[in-house]
C-alpha cells in the first residue's frame, strides 16, 4: 500500500550502507536515519553515541488509502487499463489524503519489478491538462461575474482569434 509515495530502501550505490531509494525514504533520507555510532579504533573507551532519526509525518489516511487503490484497481480491471494514478485530497487543507497508482510494486520485494514502476507518476509523469482547465476556467469567469450558473454558449468545436483558427 502506498508503495510510490513511501518508496523503499536499499543499498547505496557506493557502498553497502542502506539508504532511502525512492519516495518519502528518498527524500527524508537523511532525517529518518539518523547517526550510526561509533567506537574509536585506536581508543576503545572512545564511543559516540547512535543519534535516532526524527519521525515523518504523513497525512495520507490509511483506511482511504486502502479503498483508494482498491477502487483503482477495480476499475483498471473494469475497462481493461494499462494503468491509473487516484489522489484524495481534502480541499480545506490541502492535504493529501490518499495517492495511489497502477501498475504498483512491492516495496518488501522490488527488485523484481521493473525500475519503471518506481517513479510515481501522481507526481513525476508530465500529462496536459486538458479537460481539467475547464473547472479553472468557469470558476474564473463566474467569480469575475462574466458568466453566471444560467449562462449558455454553443460551441461550433472551433475558434478562429487573430487569423488563427483552434479547433476542439
Amino acid at each position: 500500500m502506498a508503495a510510490h509515495v513511501l518508496g523503499f530502501v536499499g543499498e547505496s550505490n557506493k557502498d553497502q550502507e542502506v539508504m532511502g531509494r525512492y519516495g518519502v525514504e528518498l527524500y527524508f533520507n537523511e532525517d529518518l536515519r539518523g547517526m550510526p555510532g561509533k567506537i574509536d579504533t585506536k581508543d576503545r573507551e572512545k564511543i559516540t553515541e547512535p543519534i535516532d532519526g526524527t519521525d515523518v509525518i504523513l497525512t495520507i489516511d490509511r483506511n482511504i488509502q486502502a479503498q483508494a487503490e482498491k477502487i483503482l484497481k477495480a476499475l483498471i480491471d473494469k475497462h481493461g487499463a494499462e494503468g491509473g494514478t487516484v489522489i484524495v485530497q481534502e480541499p480545506s487543507s490541502g492535504k493529501i489524503l490518499a495517492m495511489g497508482n497502477y501498475p504498483s510494486f512491492d516495496p518488501n520485494d522490488y527488485a523484481s519489478s521493473d525500475i519503471k514502476t518506481f517513479l510515481n507518476p501522481a507526481v513525476q509523469a508530465l500529462y496536459e491538462p486538458g479537460s481539467v482547465f475547464k473547472v479553472i476556467t468557469m470558476a474564473a469567469a463566474l467569480d469575475a461575474g462574466k458568466i453566471t450558473p444560467e449562462t449558455t454558449y454553443f460551441d461550433t468545436g472551433e475558434l478562429t482569434l487573430d487569423g488563427k483558427t483552434i479547433k476542439n
